[in-house]
């Protein structure tokens, strides 16, 4: 008789819908679809010709991403997320010190390379307590007043119709409180 197989967890696959995350601004990539289901930082396929050194003898070939899927802590979240990304974006993740501050990176060349799921994910985080948390600590610092609870997030061209963050909220939470993992892409 055989073992049996080990159990795999499933992924819950349980997101966020497209309708409740703001239009990502630089649109999906047309080249290299997959990017826009995971961190790439702008990696794709690559054509170019092998030459032989003694003949110069050239064949076509193509290079691709060097992609993993990854689970990385997300300390907002309290989650692990399961992730495809390029071993670069890992690095800059480890150096940055995890994929909160990764996803949190506001200058316009962190926001091309996170593409439309990295895009998903980032306003996701930023709607956790913990991150309301740093943004009014930020807020405060910068001698800026702070942000009413009335106050909407997001501008109301931004959001969908009958869609507001507490709604978002309290489905992470419950996602949260029965241990699903958040996935992107798949």
């Amino acid at each position: 008789s055989t073992t049996s197989p080990l159990h795999r967890q499933k992924p819950s696959h349980l997101t966020v819908p497209a309708d409740q995350v703001p239009e990502y601004p630089y649109g999906r990539f047309r080249t290299y679809k997959q990017a826009n289901e995971g961190l790439f930082a702008g990696s794709k396929i690559r054509f170019g010709n092998v030459v032989a050194p003694d003949h110069g003898n050239k064949s076509r070939t193509s290079w691709l991403p060097n992609r993993h899927t990854k689970r990385l802590w997300s300390p907002s979240l309290g989650a692990f997320v399961r992730t495809r990304l390029t071993t670069n974006v890992l690095k800059t993740i480890d150096r940055l010190g995890g994929i909160d501050e990764y996803l949190l990176g506001s200058k316009t060349r962190r926001i091309k390379d996170l593409g439309p799921a990295g895009w998903a994910l980032r306003w996701k985080i930023m709607q956790t307590p913990a991150i309301r948390e740093r943004f009014a600590r930020e807020r405060a610092a910068l001698g800026l007043p702070p942000k009413e609870e009335g106050q909407e997030i997001l501008p109301g061209e931004l959001v969908a119709d009958g869609v507001t963050s507490d709604a978002v909220l309290s489905q992470v939470d419950g996602m949260l409180e029965r241990g699903d993992e958040f996935v992107i892409g798949e």
